[in-house]
């Protein structure tokens, strides 16, 4: 992928999320890695298999959260986004908000990395 094709790929993403919008989320994932994908989550934890991590988190907190892109960075074949990850109460209200890194490495074979540093819950 190129640098812009990158960048419009990690804000697509964030957008797909915040609305909802589980399939077209996961396509873009397959498209972005048809040579897999893999995820470093927490950081320091085992390197998992990225699509059913991915499903995990989504089923735990797409309810409940929404992202705020507050940089995106690419470079040579890799994607950083710093994000705001808003937590929303049953009434709508913004309830929580924690940081978190996100690095996207795009390999030759096709294949994307992802490491995610978050900054823990107060």
């Amino acid at each position: 992928m190129t640098n812009p094709e990158i960048a419009t790929f990690l804000r697509a993403q964030v957008e797909r999320g915040n609305a909802g919008d589980h399939d077209t989320l996961m396509a873009g994932y397959r498209h972005a890695a048809p040579g897999g994908m893999t995820l470093e989550f927490p950081i320091g934890s085992p390197i998992v298999d990225g699509f059913p991590m991915i499903e995990g988190i989504w089923q735990a907190h797409a309810a409940h959260v929404k992202l705020r892109i507050e940089t995106c960075i690419v470079n040579a074949g890799e994607g950083a986004l710093c994000v705001a990850n808003e937590r929303f109460d049953d009434a709508g209200e913004v309830s929580s908000v924690n940081m978190s890194i996100e690095l996207y490495r795009f390999s030759d074979d096709c294949s994307l990395h992802i490491r995610w540093f978050n900054q823990a819950i107060a």
